[in-house]
């Protein structure tokens, strides 16, 4: 199936830039030399081209190329497609270090403090959301979702760790049988997280996921 274009999302694209590979369809695509652009890259593209062209030998000269090191355009499966499936790789890792250390650190504040507060999730969000951004370098539904499961992710891990340390007071205090394991403590230590905590990631979700939507390309 084809991607979609990035300004017309109902609409198949027909080619990406080469310039920054966002996708578009042929009312968006448009062409320098041979050359596909969006027309966010048109104007620097064309700048280039013409600044190559002024530069090349005259009478038949061979003339210099201005895209050398470029993602060649294709129709997806080419450079750019790779270029853009590394950035979201690398974005998808950036965004999980960042948030399994944050979500750590909230667990541990409420855990020993006893107490959590809605800007921490909100903020775990926006900085997931930012660590994500910086790497990809566009925004958009796909990298939203992305940045909501990232999120997910790390409040699993999170919990578990919540887990570990209820589990441990518990065999501390004799309050668990010693051949309790995680998976033993995992429902006990689920319910004593009251309502409010489960809102409040629902806030930070939804804050990482718009604040990724809304990111400009």
């Amino acid at each position: 199936m084809s991607n979609p274009c990035y300004y017309h999302p109902a609409i198949a694209a027909a080619g990406i830039c080469v310039q920054c590979g966002t996708p578009v369809c042929t009312d968006c695509h448009q062409t320098v030399g041979d050359k596909s652009s969006c027309p966010r890259c048109f104007d620097t593209l064309k700048a280039r081209f013409a600044q190559s062209a002024s530069a090349a030998p005259a009478y038949g000269a061979q003339s210099v190329n201005p895209y050398a090191g470029s993602p060649a355009p294709t129709i997806y499966g080419g450079g750019a497609e790779k270029s853009g499936a590394g950035k979201m790789l690398a974005g998808l890792a950036l965004g999980l270090v960042i948030g399994i250390a944050g979500a750590v650190i909230i667990e541990k504040i409420l855990f020993y403090g006893h107490f959590g507060l809605s800007l921490l999730y909100i903020g775990l969000g926006y900085g997931i959301g930012w660590g994500m951004h910086r790497i990809i370098g566009r925004g958009g539904p796909g990298p939203a979702l992305a940045a909501v499961a990232v999120m997910v992710a790390s409040l699993c891990v999170s919990h578990l760790v919540w887990t570990q340390d209820v589990l441990s007071i518990a065999l501390a205090n004799g309050n668990a049988d010693p051949g309790s394991t995680l998976a033993d403590a995992f429902p006990v230590a689920m319910a004593h997280l009251g309502i409010m905590h489960w809102v409040l990631i629902v806030f930070g979700l939804l804050a990482c996921y718009r604040g990724v939507e809304q990111q400009q390309p």
